[in-house]
């Protein structure tokens, strides 16, 4: 299921926790709602993920172009359902990669597509949420006008994430480190301007540290930023990834590149 696969490579959550510990008797979002409100003892505001309404609507296409117009109208259509069932908005990303390395469907969005299900959204007085280049501080604030200009169109409220005021450097490029505070002054003061203007943009934050935890044996996105160590263990399997690390000349390297 290409969903699953996206949220192995996004969240990292184990393919095989999803075949053993999730049931799947659901198809619409509505159905989706039902089923997790069973015995639900947590409070939950739900999203309606942009790209699976592109997966459901465009069929593989959604990972290839930008949607058509008959297209636009049959996801207005499909987010008009998610939110009459109870979900609070919708969520894009501009970052999220797939289980291949591409693109995930919402990437390939374009702004007519976007404004289109953001007229919904103000239909229905609910929010657009998206993760931004968090990476990259220019983009970030990019991202805060691009938000405050459809908050103003569309008079909804619109949130980004993460905006990361400390990170692990093994995970993330250190652009938004504790240290760093003229970008987060700098996020923070083009919130304050677009604030002023009446626009309804709203940062998140973390509320405790990024906690990841790996093991050596199996495969992981934690190095990502070591493209040696990723290239050996993000699809890898055991049976590939021991004598990697068991070879002295390649862990050498390994080591090189963790401490450069």
């Amino acid at each position: 299921m290409k969903l699953v696969r996206m949220f192995n490579q996004i969240e990292e959550m184990p393919i095989k926790a999803f075949e053993e510990g999730v049931e799947w008797n659901w198809e619409t979002f509505e159905e989706f709602i039902n089923r997790i409100r069973k015995d639900l003892t947590i409070n939950v505001a739900p999203l309606v993920g942009h790209s699976c309404l592109r997966l459901w609507v465009m069929g593989d296409a959604c990972m290839h172009r930008a949607a058509t117009g008959d297209e636009n109208t049959a996801m207005r259509a499909l987010l008009t359902q998610c939110l009459e069932a109870g979900a609070i908005g919708m969520s894009t990303s501009f970052v999220d990669i797939d289980e291949t390395l591409q693109p995930v469907p919402s990437r390939y969005a374009d702004q007519c597509e976007l404004n289109a299900l953001c007229e919904v959204l103000s239909t229905h007085n609910r929010i657009l949420q998206l993760v931004h280049e968090f990476f990259d501080i220019d983009l970030t604030i990019a991202r805060i006008d691009q938000l405050a200009e459809i908050s103003l169109r569309y008079k909804i409220t619109t949130t980004l994430s993460p905006l990361f005021v400390a990170s692990d450097t093994m995970t993330l490029p250190p652009l938004f480190v504790a240290s760093d505070e003229d970008n987060v002054s700098r996020v923070l003061d083009r919130l304050e301007e677009q604030t002023a203007r009446g626009a309804k943009v709203w940062i998140q934050v973390q509320t405790r540290p990024i906690d990841l935890s790996f093991c050596f044996a199996v495969p992981s996105l934690l190095f990502i930023g070591l493209p040696s160590w990723y290239a050996i263990k993000r699809f890898g399997t055991r049976e590939s990834i021991m004598p990697a690390f068991q070879d002295e000349t390649q862990r050498q390297a390994l080591v090189a590149e963790a401490q450069s």
